[in-house]
């Protein structure tokens, strides 16, 4: 068999195939909406205008910010890429010039003529401007054998110690070899690049001396960081040492970049991004930059040029924060300007409002003005219209309401007069009534008396007759037999006759109360039928008067008749309490109960309840099929009608 999740009949649609669990929280929202005033529901959607061209423009600022960060970034990447390039040509033609000058140089020393390899060394020396350092000639120990003019001074000192293998082959300039080293003789960091003069390995160089912050490349390199407030631009080798630069500080040290540099030269391919500063740098260069890293193809050396995030981010940012402050300034007018105006709009609705609820609570004499047009205007006039026509109509009503209210009065007038008679036929009924039971009561008290003296004490004064009778010793057996049952006959009929003196007036009631009287009748009736009881009584210390004891005994009577003679009960419960207001008599049994609404009454029950009544007290019966039956009787004890006889005597304290 298929089964349902009750989370599936849950989300079951309720309408148009929308779950119920959606349903709920649209219609919350709907009914908020409903309930809003027209002045909140307009700013509402004023500020969520706002909100939504705040939003907008904020992305489109961001935006725009993003492109000329990132305009900018690539700005620098390519000023890498030409500046890389401008190097390399210079590089290029630089050891191009050199190889040139190291065969002419090698023709005239080959040829003997000193003065001839001199003047090579001088113009190459003096029209290269990139050798500003000089050009010398180094033998194989290392030590600068010649040199131009300008540089003879350095004849016959050591160029370095770090002389770099003279492996062919590093670069496009095959043959020639470069690297960065300082001069322990004039305490200078210099830039040395050597050719060789022979095919011969170990037949000495031709040295081209780069003296760093006067080159042609030191000049490329200043004009290019120029762009930028805190820019700055390393030549580094493999190693990352820095070879030339804009910072003299940095030269032959690792730069700003170390780690940076490593992991570009592993890459091998050009790039930009952001290096950590890991050296300590003041002013504007502080925090980490953004470095364009370009290879070279002169010589293993890569450019770094860049400067710091603030110089390359800071047009952006201020973009941003200047936008968000222009934004906010701008929105609050707006939201401001709108305001004003939207109130101004709504005015005339709210007044237009304020007096519909005038009218609506029935203020009708104010005339609406109506110095609007348009819709508004249009919607005053047609309020004043029905103004005029609620106050024609209220006229009207009113007078109307003013005759029913006389024709009601004077109906109210005449029910209250019926009510009053009847009221008075109904006391005078239950006067009747009571005197008609009070009478009654009466007669069954000298019925039952005389019952009781005359007929039954004939019957008695019989019974004992006829046993003095049997006792004769002329009885014989036939008569003694004969006597005997007359005897038994009039024993049962004094029996009947005892009953029935208590079923009309029991004297019980008169001499000993209500409890012993009620005892007394169970005694007879439930016993003989069979029914176990108990009577309990509780505050009945003292006598009631006498005509409270004979409703409540003729309800109880009565009640224990049904027991015995309908129920088929087996139990009864009999209980009397009085408290200092009122009298409490309960009847139970666990007989077979039915059906007694007050519908079903018969005569028996009727009597019951109109006895009650009599008293001023209520009758209560509950029953069910299966389930018993118990009959309560509750009557106040205070306020009693005098009826009959009963007036005339008091209730004596037992």
């Amino acid at each position: 068999m298929n089964q349902t999740h009750p989370t599936d009949q849950a989300k079951r649609p309720t309408g148009e195939g929308i779950p119920r669990w959606r349903v709920d929280p649209l219609r919350r929202i709907e009914r908020l909406i409903h309930d809003i005033g027209l002045l909140p529901r307009l700013l509402t959607a004023e500020a969520v205008v706002l909100a939504l061209l705040y939003a907008g423009s904020m992305l489109l600022i961001g935006q725009l910010a993003d492109s000329i960060q990132t305009s900018s970034v690539h700005g620098w990447y390519l000023l890498g890429k030409s500046v890389a390039i401008a190097i390399d040509g210079t590089l290029a033609n630089s050891v191009g010039v050199l190889r040139d000058s190291a065969t002419w140089y090698r023709e005239a020393m080959g040829e003997g003529q000193a003065d001839q390899a001199q003047d090579v060394l001088d113009l190459t020396a003096q029209h290269s401007p990139v050798f500003t350092g000089g050009v010398v000639v180094v033998g194989p120990d290392r030590r600068i054998l010649s040199a131009d003019q300008p540089h003879a001074s350095l004849i016959g000192h050591e160029l370095g110690a770090a002389w770099p293998s003279a492996t062919a082959g590093e670069g496009s300039a095959s043959n020639a070899v470069a690297w960065g080293l300082h001069e322990p003789d004039t305490k200078r960091d210099v830039v040395a690049i050597a050719v060789p003069l022979s095919t011969q390995r170990g037949g000495g160089y031709l040295v081209g001396i780069i003296d760093s912050g006067q080159s042609e490349i030191d000049r490329i390199l200043g004009a290019a960081v120029q762009l930028g407030q805190s820019g700055h631009a390393d030549l580094l080798d493999r190693q990352c040492h820095v070879l030339l630069s804009t910072e003299p500080s940095h030269l032959l040290g690792t730069g700003d970049h170390p780690t940076f540099c490593h992991q570009m030269f592993a890459r091998g391919q050009p790039g930009i991004g952001e290096a950590e500063t890991e050296e300590a740098e003041s002013g504007p260069l502080q925090g980490p930059h953004v470095m364009a890293h370009i290879p070279l193809s002169t010589f293993p050396w890569a450019l770094e040029i860049g400067t710091s995030t603030a110089d390359v981010y800071g047009p952006s940012d201020r973009l941003r924060t200047g936008s968000l402050v222009a934004l906010v300034i701008f929105t609050g007018l707006a939201f401001l300007a709108t305001t004003i105006s939207i109130r101004k709009v709504v005015e005339p609705v709210t007044e237009l409002n304020a007096t519909a609820r005038r009218i609506a609570g029935g203020e009708h004499t104010e005339t609406i003005s109506t110095p609007w047009g348009g819709e508004i205007g249009e919607l005053a006039q047609s309020l004043e219209t029905m103004r005029v026509r609620l106050a024609s109509w209220a006229a009207s009503l009113e007078e109307q309401v003013e005759k029913r209210t006389l024709e009601l009065e004077q109906r109210n007038r005449d029910l209250e007069a019926l009510y009053e008679s009847l009221r008075q036929q109904e006391a005078q009924r239950q006067d009747l009534l009571g005197r008609v039971l009070t009478a009654q009561e009466d007669e069954r008290r000298r019925v039952s008396r005389e019952l009781h003296d005359s007929i039954g004490q004939a019957f008695w004064a019989l019974a004992l007759n006829l046993e003095r009778l049997q006792s004769r010793p002329d009885c014989t057996e036939e008569l003694r037999a004969e006597l005997e049952s007359l005897r038994t006959l009039a024993t049962d009929s004094l029996g009947d006759l005892r009953r029935l003196t208590i079923a009309l007036r029991p004297a019980a009631l008169d001499d000993l109360g209500l409890v012993p009287a009620i005892r007394r009748y169970a005694e007879l009736y439930l016993r003989e039928a069979g029914v176990q009881f108990e009577v309990v009584e509780h505050g009945l210390e003292h006598r009631l008067d006498p005509f409270l004891e004979t409703i409540v005994y003729r309800v109880v009577q009565e009640a224990i008749n049904n027991v015995a003679r309908h129920s088929g009960a087996h139990r009864a419960r009999i209980e009397l309490s009085a408290t200092a207001d009122t009298i409490v008599a309960t009847v139970e049994d666990d007989g077979l109960g039915g059906d007694l609404s007050p519908a079903k009454w018969g005569v028996g029950l009727q009597g019951m309840n109109e006895r009650a009544s009599l008293a001023g007290g209520k009758l209560t019966i509950t029953s069910a099929p299966g389930s018993g039956t118990t009959v309560s009787l509750e009557v106040p004890r205070s306020n009693l009608p005098r009826r009959g006889n009963d007036e005339q005597r008091e209730s004596p304290d037992r």
